[in-house]
């Protein structure tokens, strides 16, 4: 959820190195953003990215780490200060040595980055994204590599006129072209593939439409790169102002031959989820659009009004053999289910959106889900699923991420391998984690 992660970033400059050890059982919110990366080792089996932006002990940093899809110890570790590792993504080699490099997002606020790329071949830094938010788009100038979508606020007398939607190169950070301005300022983008024929990567742009929490709106632009045109509108009447919107690119799933965008809402009050007692909404939803249309091609609906459907959402691997690119979704009961209900995570058809399998887990189980490609080497893409570290005053959880076989489901890879042991600093006298810890 970039914009909610973009907006948490604390103003302090990354410190980072490549180390040998491996440093995952140290840090905090392990799984908080896992991406796929492909096979860097060259042993036949698909390695991924995972951050935990939270450090476990004092002096311990927080860290991005490439995972060997083997046996799960740490190929390579990037080292940063608070939030680094809010969001992970990969781009092109840009340094010769066929290894596609590493996006890191948080961290270096204060650089006026909003991403910083490193090589995977030793973890130096290449370059840094200065924008208030940047995300990766299929490639716009023809070099072969993946470049950014970024926003660019544009003063006047030192006043906020507008903010400028712009192309980026993922070779060099530096401008392309501007796509189209815009004021309001959205709020999140998504860089996907040419959805309208001409040749151009496309922006999906999400907007606030109204600040009035009365009449609580949002709407998703679907944009044309080439000439900044806007090729579609979806309106979203929203059941309550303080809510989460999620875009996700499904890549190609229901047989156009061109991108289709996952949508999810989630109802929440500050840091709790909304509390319906008076009316019973649905906690979250999951809409997959097409495009360029942005018509709906189907919805997956909250079972009941206290699950939150779309609470982590992935699309982009094909588990059943259709030639669809399948969806990924975590299904997590809200702080208002009384029944016991487990948290879930479900993989749907990327055609039609009929359930192909369900994992239940325990309490957390699902805060991340991502597809990280074949990790087993059997030839069906796999996932990956954090379950996060809780704020509990009766104990302590730990972080977990357990890689599941796309193919049977059952776990293969559970990380980390050892946890570690609660220390008296742990916690608070109140029995609340202390200040740096979630």
């Amino acid at each position: 959820m970039i914009t909610a992660a973009l907006a948490l970033l604390c103003a302090q400059t990354p410190a980072l190195e490549a180390k040998a050890e491996d440093p995952i059982s140290k840090c905090l919110w392990l799984g908080f953003a896992i991406k796929s990366y492909g096979d860097w080792d060259h042993d036949g089996h698909a390695d991924f990215l995972l951050s935990a932006p939270r450090a476990w002990e004092t002096g311990a940093e927080p860290t991005v780490a490439l995972v060997s899809g083997a046996d799960g110890h740490s190929l390579l570790a990037l080292h940063g200060d608070a939030w680094f590792g809010l969001t992970l993504d990969v781009i092109g080699d840009l340094d010769g040595d066929k290894l596609p490099e590493i996006v890191v997002g948080g961290g270096a606020i204060v650089k006026g980055f909003s991403l910083q790329v490193f090589s995977s071949k030793d973890g130096s830094l290449r370059y840094g994204v200065p924008s208030g938010l940047a995300v990766t788009v299929p490639d716009v100038d023809g070099d072969g590599v993946t470049d950014f979508v970024a926003l660019n606020p544009r003063t006047a007398d030192n006043k906020f006129r507008t903010t400028a939607i712009e192309f980026r190169s993922g070779a060099s950070g530096d401008p392309i072209r501007t796509v189209v301005e815009r004021n309001p300022s959205p709020v999140a983008l998504l860089g996907i593939a040419d959805c309208n024929g001409d040749g151009c990567s496309d922006v999906a742009a999400l907007f606030r439409a109204t600040s009035d929490p009365m009449v609580p709106r949002a709407e998703i632009e679907l944009i044309s790169g080439k000439d900044g045109a806007t090729l579609a509108r979806h309106p979203f009447e929203l059941q309550c102002s303080q809510s989460t919107i999620t875009m996700v690119d499904a890549g190609e799933s229901d047989g156009d031959g061109k991108p289709q965008i996952l949508v999810s809402v989630l109802y929440n009050k500050g840091s709790a989820w909304l509390d319906h007692r008076s009316a019973p909404l649905p906690a979250g939803s999951v809409s997959a659009l097409s495009t360029p249309s942005l018509k709906l091609h189907f919805a997956l609906e909250a079972k009941d009004a206290v699950t939150c459907n779309g609470y982590s959402l992935c699309g982009g691997a094909d588990v059943n053999g259709d030639g669809h690119r399948d969806i990924l979704v975590s299904e997590y009961p809200d702080m208002r289910d009384k029944r016991g209900n487990k948290p879930r995570v479900r993989i749907y058809s990327g055609s039609d959106g009929a359930l192909i399998r369900s994992i239940e887990g325990v309490r957390n189980f699902g805060r991340t889900v991502s597809w990280i490609g074949d990790v087993d080497a059997d030839g069906t893409p796999d996932y990956a699923v954090a379950s996060l570290y809780d704020r509990d005053p009766s104990d302590i959880d730990f972080d977990q991420v357990d890689v599941f076989s796309g193919k049977t489901g059952a776990c293969i890879l559970t990380l980390p391998k050892q946890t570690p042991e609660p220390t008296k600093d742990n916690k608070a006298k109140d029995g609340q984690p202390k200040d740096g810890q979630h």
